[in-house]
């Protein structure tokens, strides 16, 4: 009976560690299973490390390319700005300079051009005076000195007497008014009427005492005195006539008749 027991019990164990292998056989199978996953899985997770690291490198390379291409570009397009910069100065240098000389320019022809029309105009205004002139009747004054120039002395008193007789009308200037007092006096002069001669040398040194005539009027007034043998009268107006008009030809001509006496 207990051979019989010890049998059972032995027979039991067998069983057990029967059993007991299979299960370690079953837990070493699962945990070779899990190491060859985990070895797989390994190398799935190096192999993606890898393919990260070259992604990495591959980006970093890329992003330096990409970096030194803007650098590149952005110095390359500065150069561009600098270059056009320096071509947009020298346009504009080059553009002030014609402008200021297209200005010198169209001034000095503004100024040729203005000289040339006043020119002009002074021309035409002459022109259209003498075409008056010519177009009007001769002045009594115009006739009287063309006669008394042309030694017509009888008629040029007569026009010189009606002149002076009313000055008014004919509208003479001062000059003129003391050119006919004086040509009146000389064609009487001429004519050897010595006292009208000297009426009218007196009222143009009296009336028209700046006139440049009174050098002569003074000189011929003196020669007038002479003739009629009034030698003190005449040295008075030769001596006044040196004293105002000391080098008028007239004032050597009455140095030399002073000298005579």
């Amino acid at each position: 009976m207990q051979s019989k027991n010890l049998l059972i019990n032995f027979l039991f164990l067998c069983l057990i560690a029967s059993c007991a292998t299979k299960e370690e056989i079953k837990r070493r199978e699962s945990i070779d299973r899990l190491t060859s996953d985990m070895s797989g899985q390994q190398r799935v997770t190096k192999s993606l490390l890898l393919k990260l690291q070259n992604i990495e490198n591959n980006l970093g390379m890329v992003s330096g390319q990409i970096e030194e291409t803007q650098h590149s570009q952005e110095v390359t397009e500065q150069n561009t700005i600098d270059d056009l910069k320096k071509r947009v100065d020298s346009i504009e240098t080059e553009n002030k300079k014609f402008i200021t000389d297209t200005n010198a320019e169209i001034s000095k022809i503004y100024t040729e051009l203005k000289e040339q029309k006043e020119f002009l105009n002074k021309v035409l205004s002459e022109v259209k005076s003498l075409a008056k002139e010519e177009n009007q009747t001769p002045s009594l004054f115009k006739l009287s000195i063309k006669n008394y120039q042309r030694k017509n002395y009888k008629e040029a008193k007569n026009q010189f007497l009606e002149i002076v007789n009313d000055l008014k009308p004919h509208r003479l200037n001062q000059r003129d008014q003391a050119l006919i007092f004086h040509n009146l006096a000389m064609t009487f002069f001429i004519e050897n009427d010595f006292k009208n001669s000297q009426i009218y040398f007196s009222k143009l040194f009296t009336n028209y005492e700046k006139s440049p005539l009174n050098s002569s009027g003074l000189y011929h007034l003196g020669l007038t005195f002479k003739k009629q043998n009034k030698t003190k009268e005449a040295k008075e107006m030769w001596t006044v006539l040196m004293s105002k008009y000391p080098k008028s030809r007239f004032t050597k001509m009455a140095q030399k008749e002073i000298q005579q006496k």
